[in-house]
């Protein structure tokens, strides 16, 4: 995945903390009742939202940063094939999200590609928005919240000390799916990592990169939505 450019899956080994992101919101149908769980256990991470899906669903981004988590750049259409896709077309999804991120007072230093995937063209376009490319180095696999039953053990075993664990928000088009059963994973996964002796920090701390920056003070989206 280094191959083509410069790429961040994990922090340092040697301490004892890891990062949740959850990927391919916001949901109305999920996102905010994770946003309850993390409160719950004092738990900061990093979403990477779609830009289309921020731009739906504006209240539950405002929801994210008021909770004091992070937002970074996934897209604006989620496409999974974006990186068969010319550089133009990569380079306007990439800045369409900035865009819409922009309204609500934030501008994202990271950027995660749909299904982990990466070409030749991103590093000349990241490089040109100041952006970090952030993978990961622990998951489920989930497959986009379609395989939960078992996810927290899943994730248990392989844990370890600098992992950035990647999880998902977004609502997959299955019957299966039951939110509830989704949310109690997500809780035992973080009584997982406390078991383990681990602590979560914000994906920010573990990397030592900033995830995102403030524009200058004034009223932004966020507040208007609140």
């Amino acid at each position: 995945t280094g191959l083509f450019l410069p790429v961040i899956s994990r922090g340092p080994g040697h301490g004892n903390a890891v990062a949740l992101t959850f990927d391919d919101g916001p949901d109305p149908q999920t996102t905010p009742f994770l946003l309850g769980v993390l409160k719950h256990s004092g738990v900061q991470a990093t979403f990477f939202v779609s830009g289309k899906k921020a731009e739906n669903h504006p209240e539950i981004i405002g929801q994210i940063l008021e909770a004091g988590h992070f937002i970074g750049n996934h897209t604006y259409s989620h496409d999974i094939w974006i990186m068969l896709r010319s550089a133009k077309v990569l380079e306007a999804e990439i800045q369409q999200t900035q865009k819409v991120l922009e309204e609500f007072g934030i501008r994202p230093s990271v950027f995660r590609p749909p299904a982990g995937v990466v070409n030749p063209s991103l590093k000349t376009i990241l490089e040109k928005y100041q952006m970090d490319c952030i993978l990961y180095s622990c998951r489920g696999p989930d497959f986009g919240n379609r395989r939960i039953k078992g996810l927290a053990g899943r994730i248990a075993r392989k844990i370890k000390a600098g992992h950035i664990v990647l999880l998902h928000d977004g609502y997959p088009a299955t019957r299966r799916f039951d939110p509830a059963s989704w949310l109690k994973e997500i809780e035992k996964i973080i009584e997982a990592i406390a078991e383990k002796g681990l602590c979560i920090q914000p994906l920010c701390q573990l990397t030592s990169r900033p995830v995102m920056h403030i524009k200058k003070p004034g009223r932004s989206r966020a507040e208007e939505t609140k």
